[in-house]
This record gives structure tokens, C-alpha cells and sequence, in this order.
């Protein structure tokens, strides 16, 4: 069986499938980026907060 990668060009159904799966990759990689901002923001709220 053809990997989906190689296939894409081929068969249109494969290649939705590879520009959805690029979306959720680049989704969940910008929100991995962002998660260690935002933690460090609800934290340096709460610091300031305490004092």
C-alpha cells in the first residue's frame, strides 16, 4: 500500500486528508509555542496579586 505522502498527488481523497492533518499539525504547534506565554502570564498575574 502507498504511503499517503506519495499517493496524494494521485488520489484526491488522500491528499484532503494530508492538508487536514498539516492544519491540525500546525494548529497544535502554535499552541504549543504559546502555552509556555501564557503560563507565564497567569503566573506573573498571581505573583503580583499575592503581594
Amino acid at each position: 500500500m502507498p504511503s499517503t505522502l506519495t499517493a496524494g498527488v494521485k488520489d484526491g481523497k488522500r491528499s484532503k486528508k494530508i492538508d487536514r492533518n498539516t492544519r491540525k499539525v500546525d494548529f497544535i504547534e502554535i499552541l504549543l509555542l504559546w502555552t509556555p506565554v501564557i503560563v507565564w502570564m497567569i503566573a506573573r498575574g498571581l505573583s503580583t496579586a499575592q503581594l
